[in-house]
């Protein structure tokens, strides 16, 4: 009777600890919400995103109806020349694709009067700090 308890419990913990596992899911974020399409994407956003040693980096993503963007990014504590780059974007289900000649793609997250840096799986930054992810219109 006590081995049968005991391989009892021990199905129920490893049964619970399968339950909590499954619990983590993080859907991606086409799945969290309908998506709105934003047709007036064209703009100015700014915003200072963050960067690892660092007050971090100004950066300027200019949208155009003709599908080309205009990317200025530039240390804020660091007296270095600044970035920018210049071509041509994708936009499916209000996520912005810039493909580099390198194979590399960047890809930001299309809301009202806003862009979401998102990462290399297209997923927004989480947390506390995903506030300083975000460009703002202007």
């Amino acid at each position: 009777m006590r081995f049968f308890v005991i391989i009892s419990i021990s199905l129920l913990l490893a049964q619970g600890c399968k339950w909590f596992q499954e619990s983590e899911f993080k859907a991606p974020v086409e799945l969290e919400r309908e998506i709105k399409l934003i047709e007036n994407f064209e703009g100015d956003y700014y915003g200072i995103l963050p960067y690892t040693t660092g007050a971090g980096i100004r950066t300027t993503l200019i949208l155009k109806k003709d599908s080309t963007y205009t990317l200025n990014m530039d240390y804020v504590d660091i007296k270095s020349k600044g970035v920018s780059e210049q071509g041509r974007f994708t936009l499916s289900n209000n996520i912005i694709t810039i493909s580099y000649k390198t194979g590399n793609n960047r890809y930001f997250l299309l809301e009202d009067d806003k862009v979401h840096s998102l990462d290399k799986n297209k997923n927004r930054v989480e947390g506390i700090y995903s506030v300083y992810y975000t460009l703002i219109k202007q």
